[in-house]
């Protein structure tokens, strides 16, 4: 069984492409996003899906500890 993700996780991930955690607060999640959500599994993943979409990232490798974080890339 994998161990749930914490937003402490995704900043630090998110750390490795240079975003600032004030940068993913004001750009990267939604404005309701309040700081009780950061440590319940089913909030963080859906937070993770806000940075992913706003932010352009991969998905999985945002929240996957076992991947290396990255942009989403197009495909023709």
């Amino acid at each position: 069984m994998t161990q749930p993700i914490s937003m402490s996780d995704l900043f630090q991930k998110l750390d490795q492409l240079g975003f600032t955690e004030k940068y993913i607060r004001d750009y990267g999640l939604p404005s309701w996003w309040d700081d009780e959500l950061n440590n319940k599994s089913l909030a963080v993943l859906e937070g993770a899906s806000y940075i992913s979409d706003n932010l352009n990232i991969d998905f999985r490798s945002l929240i996957s500890a076992e991947e290396t974080i990255k942009f989403k890339t197009q495909v023709k």
